[in-house]
């Protein structure tokens, strides 16, 4: 289905992105998948299980049950699992208990790629993963921020009819216009900011999007 490949492509391109960015291109190559794992948002496959015949390639999987989070987050987590790639190619023991611990060195590692980590529990450690705002506005300079996707795989929750609850996505930036009502200029912010526009030299004004 188009969805399927726009999602498939996304994902792509933005491990390109971010291996340029934060590891200058070198990072092996990782085959992109979108399979359900309602357990987690992303896993990383410790050893290379795919293969071209000519090259062997890691799997880091998106689920997608979790693609209704915002565009920033599927990104953060992306790059959660590009950390674990990283630490795997250099010989890193980031995490323990069968990969499930996430203990200091993830964090350290992680933190120098654009991402605020925080110590969740006992089970899975230093696992919590937010975009940073220094992400964010990388992801913006590529063109990653621009448009939401909107579809995801339902989970059994989602498809009980009893169930009200469904999630809701949230923008990942936010919307500003031009003060001046005969301007049409507007434009994007991965947060809130003070901004005038150029044009007018009126101020810009957050609109709900």
């Amino acid at each position: 289905m188009q969805m399927l490949s726009y999602t498939s492509r996304f994902f792509e391109e933005a491990y390109k992105i971010i291996n340029k960015v934060y590891y200058n291109d070198e990072l092996p190559m990782a085959m992109i998948t979108l399979q359900s794992s309602p357990g987690s948002f992303a896993y990383i496959i410790s050893k290379k299980i795919w293969t071209d015949d000519e090259n062997k390639y890691y799997e880091v999987n998106i689920s997608p049950e979790y693609l209704w989070r915002e565009t920033s987050a599927l990104l953060a987590s992306l790059a959660h699992e590009m950390v674990h790639l990283y630490c795997i190619e250099n010989g890193i023991r980031d995490t323990s208990r069968s990969g499930v611990y996430h203990n200091k060195k993830f964090k350290d590692e992680a933190e120098k790629r654009g991402l605020l980590i925080s110590y969740v529990d006992k089970a899975i450690g230093y696992s919590g993963t937010k975009p940073s705002d220094e992400f964010l506005d990388k992801m913006m300079e590529y063109g990653l921020l621009g448009e939401e996707i909107n579809h995801f795989r339902m989970s059994p929750q989602h498809t009980d009819p009893s169930s009200t609850s469904k999630p809701k996505k949230k923008s990942s930036t936010r919307k500003y216009v031009c003060s001046n009502p005969s301007c049409s200029v507007t434009v994007r912010a991965t947060r809130d900011v003070y901004i005038i526009c150029a044009d007018c030299n009126m101020p810009m004004v957050k609109v709900d999007t």
